[in-house]
């Protein structure tokens, strides 16, 4: 199967009237083709992905985030950086193929949800990792280490961190893969040694990054570098 897509005239249409998109499709459940009165709005794009499912199991959605970066990030993995920033696609998920999940983990009682969590309403980098079904997917990008014996080692400690996700995965360096991983894997190892790694610690870490690449050409250092850095400002 291929990945699906909102022609951007179409999208347009979903931002125009933010108020009535809620009423009618979110919480009447109107479909998009019934709303925009069109026959087919959801189209599909020529990128190959995996069908995929979302777990909807428990009654504490949140706790449903781990299983289903995997889910999504496994199935759409051959999206490139590019396509994944594409705000057509995403909306496609969030209004049509996975609006069951929406419903689920992001119920939105009142408009701003729609804007904020349905819609892109952040800026174009931040709301990759607002969106409801975009952020699954680029926690996955961010945090997927092929090279370990499980892959998602590390996503699995993300995952219980928002302050990373908002701190160091969305702002600034997070093209870097390598060092974006390294800077996790210090924090989960220096937390592993009994240090304390809460929003503070983060936030710090995320200015010393960034006060790193006004020192350095940051994309030469190593990964190994890069942890030994992190954990020496602790």
């Amino acid at each position: 199967m291929n990945a699906k897509f909102i022609m951007q005239e179409d999208v347009a249409k979903l931002y125009a009237n933010i108020s009535e998109l809620h009423k009618q499709v979110v919480i009447s459940g109107k479909t998009l083709d019934e709303y925009l009165s069109k026959e087919k709005v959801v189209l599909d794009t020529n990128i190959p992905v995996e069908e995929f499912t979302l777990d909807m199991s428990d009654e504490d959605a949140v706790s449903t985030d781990f299983e289903n970066v995997k889910r999504v990030y496994k199935a759409m993995m051959g999206l490139s950086n590019s396509q994944a920033s594409d705000e057509r696609i995403w909306l496609a998920y969030s209004f049509d193929v996975c609006k069951n999940y929406m419903n689920y983990r992001w119920p939105a009682k009142e408009e701003s949800m729609v804007n904020n969590r349905w819609l892109f309403g952040y800026t174009a980098k931040r709301s990759l990792f607002r969106h409801g079904i975009a952020r699954l997917w680029w926690i996955g990008r961010c945090t997927y280490d092929a090279n370990r014996t499980d892959p998602f080692e590390l996503t699995a400690y993300v995952i219980n961190k928002q302050d990373i996700i908002n701190q160091l995965l969305d702002i600034g360096f997070n093209g870097n893969k390598e060092l974006v991983l390294a800077v996790i894997e210090a924090l989960r190892d220096m937390e592993k040694d009994g240090k304390t790694v809460g929003r503070e610690e983060i936030r710090s870490v995320s200015r010393y990054i960034n006060s790193l690449g006004s020192m350095y050409l940051i994309d030469t250092l190593t990964r190994a570098e890069v942890y030994a850095k992190v954990k020496e400002i602790f």
